[in-house]
């Protein structure tokens, strides 16, 4: 039989498990074992017995703390390792994140600019609907009718009789008048069946089409050079550099301050004589009509402060027969140009609602409620902010995209 003695009891008695087992404690009662068949209160000193030597035990008590802090040890070295495996796992996975992230913005980079522009033009509208205490400008494009309105030579003037005007029988004030007017004096419309048989007529025109975003299209220094001045293509096309957008959907006014010769008839029209041979001021090329007709279908009226389309000279009046010809109709002796933003106002031109006319008298007015910032010029601005290298941009068209794919 094997002694249990000091060499002997290590490496064969101890049983209690470690985790169990407090080695620097002296109380018994935490020095239990661990075997389910030996539940039994140890004594410190079991195996320091009276045959052991003081040194035996304390060179055993030494070998078994080795141990246990080598275990500890261990175990400490095995969580920094695997602290270290995921440290790096997560390295990996967010350098694969960055490379999938500019990947994925170098394939929607134009998906993403436009979620962005459409967020910003977003939050700019909602910005606009706030309510505010400034109130719109509003601005009269039209002359009044009255003695002074100036008319195409040979055409009816203005005439206002009075029909009644004072105290009644019945002692109250009543006031009538008749008026006699050709359709085509002062501010008016051209309706497209003016110059162009079977097309829409005063009564026909669409409310959609009276009403809109006006771009005003200045000429007015071209114009006092030379009063013949037909406004050419260039003028279009160079103001829709500058703003970086088309006519499309807009009321065109061409700008020749002529509105500041009114009433002065001579001045105007370049003569007082009822001779259409003699007439001198600007309008809108021929060429210029045909390039609107066929590059900006979507023009909704185009208008000038002049008594014509077309210029003073014409005599086959080949701007009004192209214009109308594809049902836009024209605005002609308007006003007040020079205090309209290029964009940004909006226009609201309604004639009299004369039932198969070729044109007639007309309201004009614009409100300039955007002070020269139309929704078409955010929506530009918007795009230039999304295409600009700032991170919160890059955050936002992120998001904004993520969002965009995510929906769909």
């Amino acid at each position: 039989m094997r002694r249990h003695g000091p060499l002997s009891a290590p490496p064969l008695v101890w049983t209690a498990a470690e985790e169990d087992v407090d080695l620097e404690t002296t109380d018994p009662a935490r020095r239990r074992h661990s075997d389910p068949h030996r539940r039994r209160w140890v004594s410190p000193h079991y195996y320091c017995s009276s045959q052991t030597t003081s040194n035996t035990c304390a060179s055993y008590n030494d070998k078994r703390k080795k141990v246990v802090y080598c275990r500890v040890l261990l175990t400490r070295v095995h969580s920094l390792r695997t602290q270290l495996t995921l440290a790096f796992s997560r390295a990996v996975t967010a350098v694969f994140s960055v490379f999938s992230i500019f990947a994925f913005l170098s394939v929607y980079a134009d998906a993403m600019l436009a979620a962005v522009a459409f967020l910003l033009f977003c939050v700019s509208e909602s910005v606009r609907s706030f309510p505010t205490t400034e109130q719109p400008k509003l601005i009269d494009l039209t002359y009044p009718l009255n003695n002074e309105t100036i008319y195409w030579p040979g055409a009816q003037t203005f005439r206002h009789p009075e029909v009644f005007a004072g105290e009644t029988e019945n002692g109250y004030y009543y006031s009538a008048y008749n008026f006699l007017s050709a359709e085509h004096g002062g501010t008016h419309l051209d309706a497209p069946i003016h110059f162009a048989e079977g097309k829409e007529t005063t009564d026909q025109i669409s409310l959609q089409r009276m009403i809109g975003e006006g771009c005003v299209i200045d000429v007015s220094r071209k114009a006092d050079a030379d009063r013949d001045y037909q406004i050419t293509v260039t003028d279009i096309t160079d103001w829709e550099g500058r703003h970086g957008r088309t006519i499309d959907h807009c009321i065109v006014m061409f700008r020749t301050d002529w509105s500041k010769r009114w009433p002065d008839r001579k001045a105007y029209l370049g003569t007082d004589e009822m001779n259409v041979t003699l007439l001198h001021f600007p309008g809108i090329h021929p060429t210029t009509a045909k390039w609107i007709v066929d590059n900006r279908r979507l023009v909704k009226m185009v208008g000038l402060d002049t008594a014509s389309l077309d210029y003073g000279p014409s005599t086959l009046f080949e701007t009004h027969r192209t214009l109308l010809g594809q049902n836009i109709p024209g605005l002609e002796n308007l006003m007040n140009l020079d205090k309209l933003p290029e964009v940004g106002a909006n226009v609201i031109a309604l004639p009299m609602k004369i039932e198969g006319g070729s044109g007639g008298p007309i309201r004009v007015i614009a409100i300039d409620g955007q002070t020269g910032y139309s929704r078409c010029d955010r929506l530009q601005s918007a795009a230039l902010f999304a295409s600009s290298p700032s991170l919160p941009l890059f955050c936002i068209s992120l998001i904004a995209s993520l969002c965009l794919f995510t929906r769909a």
